[in-house]
């Protein structure tokens, strides 16, 4: 299962879905205003229009994530004699929960990391940031690249990046040299990939 966070018209879902045809995707936008039509083409990916920043799109996360779990913890059980043998996250692949964010606007990068911290059958993070956030929540973020020499967006990374638990999970923060800006400069091409242990 793949869930792709404010995933616009879903470039990032469609060739995932190509790459991993057996795998789920959801795509995830609060903006009404697209023409989603070419989604019906797509036979694992489907679109929800939510705000994620809301309660209720916590709620609707934690209980995809959970049942998405339980039926492959069960489909386990099932398949096997011993059930004992199954992996905790369980047996295959299929169970996997995978959560992505692609240039994810300011906050929004926040409220991916806490979701992957509250939701512990997700197994992996991979959250690339966007923009900062407004200036009222990214005063002391600036203020503190200054004073460190360093530029506010890789400083913004580095919070993000610290906030993500590290209790059994492996981080990484990386900037792609292939991916630069229109005027080449302060490029938003930092990945940060978080992955669970088994």
């Amino acid at each position: 299962l793949v869930l792709d966070m404010c995933s616009g018209k879903g470039y990032t879902s469609t060739m995932l879905s190509f790459v991993f045809p057996k795998a789920k995707m959801i795509m995830i936008d609060n903006d009404w205003r697209m023409n989603m039509a070419h989604i019906g083409h797509l036979k694992n990916v489907s679109f929800k229009y939510a705000n994620i920043k809301t309660e209720e799109f916590a709620k609707w996360f934690k209980e995809t994530v959970e049942a998405h779990h339980n039926a492959h913890l069960n489909a386990c059980a099932s398949d096997s004699k011993e059930a004992l043998f199954c992996q905790p996250i369980g047996c295959d692949d299929k169970s996997l929960i995978v959560q992505v964010g692609v240039h994810l606007c300011g906050y929004l990068s926040s409220v991916a990391t806490s979701l992957f911290n509250k939701n512990p059958q997700v197994e992996c993070l991979i959250l690339s940031p966007c923009c900062m956030p407004r200036k009222s929540k990214s005063r002391h973020i600036v203020d503190q690249a200054r004073r460190l020499g360093q530029e506010p967006y890789q400083m913004w990374c580095w919070n993000l990046f610290y906030s993500i638990d590290r209790v059994d999970t492996r981080r990484d923060l990386f900037r792609d040299p292939n991916l630069t800006s229109r005027k080449n400069q302060d490029p938003k091409n930092a990945f940060i990939v978080a992955v669970r242990k088994r």
